[in-house]
Parts: C-alpha cells; sequence; structure tokens
C-alpha cells in the first residue's frame, strides 16, 4: 500500500470520529494546561480542522469518479448529493434565505456531504468496498489507550460520588460515546472479518473490548445499543455465510451480559448507568428534576405522583396549544404563559380545567417548560404529524418550530414529510437491501460495510435528527452505487 493510500485512509477513520477527536485534544490540553480556552479558539480550530479534511476527501472524491466509464453510474454519482442536499436547500427558500437556514446548509455542505464522497471513494469501480480504512481504528484505539485507562479509573473510583464522570472537558457523555462508538466497530470487525494475522486479531479484540467498556460507562443508550445492535446483525452474518458462528454468537453473549452486568450490578459509580438510564427516556425524571427545583412538595408517594401527574397534564396543556399555534415553540410559551398569568386561561385551552391542573398551570414558568424529555418530544412531533398525514408540514419543520429534533428519526420523517415521504425514504432502504442480497456473500467488503453502517439502526429511534446523520447517506451511496455498477 503506497504512503497516499495510507494517508486516505486514516483521513477516513478520522472523519468519523474527528468532532469528538478534536474536542478531545482541545480537553487534554485545557485539563493538563489548566487554562480555559475561549469558544470562539475552538470553534475557529474546528472549522480549519474540517475545511482541511472537505478537501482532502473532495479531492479523492474528483480522483475517484475520473476513472470511472459507466455511464449509469456517473448519473447516480451527481444526482445523488443533489437528493440529500434537497431538504437543506428547501429550508432555505421556505425561511426566505436567513441566516440560521444558510447555516444549517452550510454545516450540512462541510460536515454531512463528505460521508458521500467517502461512500464513492471506497467503491472500486463500483465492484468492490475499499474497507482498508476500518483497519486503522485498532490504531487509533492503542493511541487513545492512556486517556481510555484515565477515564476508565476516573469513572470507577470517583473523587466525588455526586459528579457525573461520564463527561470530559469539551465532550459531554454522548459525545464520547458515539466518539468511541466507530472505534470499536473497527476493531471488532477487523477481529471478527479482516484480521490475517494473530498479531492482528489480539491487538483488535484488545482495542475493540476497551473501546466498549467505555462506551458502557459512557451511558450513552444510543450507542450501547448500537453495540448490541452490531453484535445481533455479525451473528446473523455468520449464519447466512455459514462461518463462524460458534465465534460470534460468543461475541453477542459477552456484550448482551457485560451490559446488562452494568447496567443492573456494577453501575460505576461516575456514570449514567443505573435507574436513570432507563427511567431517562420516560416522564420519571419530572420527579427528579422538579423535586431538586422545589417545584414538587414535599409528602408522600402517592401525593407526589399525583402532583406530578398534575404538572404533566398542566403541562401537555401548552403543548397542544403550541402545536396549533402557527408560532414558535418559545413564542407560543411565552404568550401562553402571559394568558394565564392575566387569567385568560381559555385563550389555549377551551374546555373546562380541573382546579389541581389549573394551580399547577399558574405554577409553571418558562424555564420549566423549554426543556422538554424524549416522551413529550415525540408527542409533540405526533400531533404535528395528525395535522397533515399525507405530505407532512415541510422538511426542518419541527426544528424550525422547536429548535430541537423529537429524538426518533421515523417521528421526524413523519411531522416533516408525512406518510408519502416516511413510505419513499423506509422503501428505500428496503429496496437496497433486497436488491443487494446476493452480494452479502459474494462480497465479503461489501457486507462488512453494511454491518456497518446498519448497526446504527437503533440509535436513530432514541437518538439524533434525520437530517445530521452520517451512517444513513453512506447506507444508501454504497447500495445506489453497487446496484448500478452490478446491473446487467
Amino acid at each position: 500500500m503506497s504512503n497516499s493510500e495510507r494517508i486516505k485512509n486514516i483521513v477516513f477513520a478520522c472523519f468519523f470520529i474527528e468532532t469528538g477527536l478534536i474536542n478531545l485534544i482541545l480537553s487534554i490540553i485545557s485539563e493538563c494546561f489548566k487554562i480555559e480556552i475561549p469558544s470562539g479558539i475552538v470553534e475557529c480550530i474546528k472549522y480549519c480542522f474540517y475545511g482541511i479534511i472537505f478537501i482532502y476527501i473532495f479531492w479523492a472524491y474528483i480522483k475517484t469518479i475520473i476513472k470511472i466509464n459507466l455511464l449509469p453510474l456517473k448519473v447516480i454519482i451527481f444526482a445523488l448529493p443533489c437528493i440529500y442536499i434537497f431538504p437543506e436547500v428547501y429550508n432555505c427558500i421556505v425561511r426566505s434565505w436567513e441566516f440560521d437556514a444558510i447555516v444549517y446548509l452550510f454545516k450540512y455542505v462541510v460536515f454531512i456531504i463528505p460521508v458521500y464522497f467517502i461512500g464513492v471513494c471506497i467503491m472500486l469501480k463500483g465492484k468492490e468496498v475499499d474497507i482498508a480504512f476500518l483497519k486503522y481504528y485498532k490504531y487509533i484505539a492503542l493511541l487513545l489507550v492512556p486517556f481510555f485507562v484515565f477515564y476508565l479509573i476516573r469513572m470507577t473510583f470517583p473523587e466525588n460520588p455526586l459528579v457525573n464522570y461520564s463527561d470530559f472537558g469539551l465532550l459531554n457523555y454522548m459525545s464520547m460515546g458515539y466518539f468511541i462508538l466507530p472505534i470499536f466497530l473497527g476493531s471488532f470487525l477487523e477481529w471478527a472479518l479482516l484480521s490475517e494475522t494473530r498479531k492482528d486479531k489480539i491487538l483488535s479484540i484488545l482495542s475493540g473490548v476497551l473501546c466498549f467498556i467505555c462506551i458502557i460507562c459512557t451511558g450513552t443508550r444510543g450507542a450501547i445499543l448500537v453495540t448490541i445492535c452490531f453484535a445481533l446483525l455479525l451473528f446473523i452474518y455468520s449464519i447466512i455465510c455459514k462461518q463462524n458462528i460458534k465465534k460470534t454468537f460468543l461475541f453477542m453473549a459477552f456484550i448482551i451480559f457485560v451490559n446488562i452486568f452494568a447496567q443492573y450490578v456494577w453501575q460505576p459509580t461516575g456514570s449514567r448507568f443505573g435507574k436513570k438510564f432507563i427511567d431517562d427516556i420516560t416522564y420519571s425524571e419530572v420527579v427528579e428534576t422538579y423535586e431538586e427545583s422545589g417545584f414538587l412538595a414535599e409528602g408522600s408517594v402517592e401525593s407526589r405522583e399525583k402532583q406530578t401527574a398534575e404538572f404533566i397534564e398542566a403541562r401537555s396543556i401548552i403543548l397542544q396549544y403550541a402545536v396549533e399555534s402557527d408560532l414558535t415553540y418559545a413564542q407560543s410559551v411565552k404568550k401562553a404563559l402571559k394568558d394565564i398569568k392575566t387569567g385568560n386561561v381559555e385563550n389555549i385551552y377551551k374546555e373546562k380545567i380541573a382546579d389541581s391542573v389549573l394551580h399547577e398551570l399558574y405554577k409553571l414558568e418558562e424555564e420549566d417548560l423549554m426543556t422538554l424529555s424524549r416522551k413529550p418530544l415525540i408527542e409533540i412531533s405526533i400531533m404535528e404529524f395528525n395535522k397533515n398525514k399525507l405530505f407532512g408540514n415541510g422538511c426542518y419543520h419541527y426544528i424550525n418550530k422547536y429548535t430541537y429534533y423529537p429524538h426518533n428519526a421515523i417521528c421526524e420523517l413523519m411531522c416533516d414529510t408525512g406518510i408519502i415521504g416516511t413510505m419513499i425514504f423506509v422503501s428505500s432502504i428496503i429496496s437496497i437491501l433486497i436488491l443487494t442480497r446476493k452480494l452479502l456473500i459474494k462480497c465479503k467488503d461489501f457486507a462488512i460495510m453494511l454491518i456497518f453502517t446498519l448497526s446504527y439502526t437503533p440509535s436513530y429511534l432514541i437518538s439524533g435528527s434525520v437530517y445530521m446523520d452520517l451512517m444513513i447517506p453512506l447506507f444508501i451511496t454504497i447500495g445506489t452505487i453497487t446496484i448500478v455498477a452490478n446491473k446487467k
């Protein structure tokens, strides 16, 4: 392998972890030298790094497409980015090219479109998949061993048991989990399907296990579910190919066992594991949050549960009003609270309200409504979907109105694109899987890339936005090019 190929593979590997890698480096510098790096300098460093990576990947992309002679393949290659970027351009047009919309478009071009370039580059004339970049994750893991060990010690033996040590500097628990995740996937994919020497297998499995334990300690639900999905897909693939069935089954059992052990037995003191790991997806965090703020009165468990239910009902009245309003969520909340304080509750809710719920409404403050857990975010998306079930409310409707995403890709698609758009998206994914099923056995490298991208599927149901995801465009790019290139 030439030096230029090595550099290309290192850049490709770093692309999937670049945000976390930069934040980690800056956090280590900040901690070691006891200095606080201004946010402006942090952003400047990030964009400079992103710019360099973008230029290099784009140049590799140009060199790749020059070598492609098949006309249908060239058409697909140029059509895909137009499809990917359509929601961003649509958002800019609808919002009359407001500054925030342009920023979304810029971020998509710089941070997401390069994954399409990578998808094209790793296709060698559309007949093979060049997955050499995955082999570099074990080396990245080895470079990060000192930090991983420090992170685990810090988590297992915290100085203050009340402090959440899953965050580190500029990396919060979620950023940390998703930063480590590609390294985990690449290391174990090499161990299971790519290793040619005993040394590579040992390095890969050690790197993978270390990354896995760190992911467990972060308590990042999406990343942890991805590890389980990855183990399951690896086992299914081994059954299809009738190879390494025992090996992948034991690996799957190990992943599941460690997750259960960490959740119910180990529960690292400084991490987010334990009861909060499960309850944070539901309304139950309301009790904990408002108990700390003094919102809930002291009393029996029954009375506290009753007050929590009344608070939730009061909040749902505001949420329903916000959904029906054409204003942004923040504007709706301010207007609703103003009406409540002035005694004009009928302006936001026409039906009779129980006195206890009305009492809770009067106690609501703006900060009580601006931070929502996953369940109300999803409920809002369903209510928005019901306003226009067939075609949805338009790309970026949810994010533009609520300045957040519903933490569920399907709900976000249903809200923004309706039944039609969601069906087109889902059927596209299923069609790619059906049309490429025969290649799963014939081309191991293609199967590895499918496992790498599809492992992220569970995370789409509890976290992130469909618009800023990396793995969906990577999967569609590789799958579509493979179908066109192999069409007879």
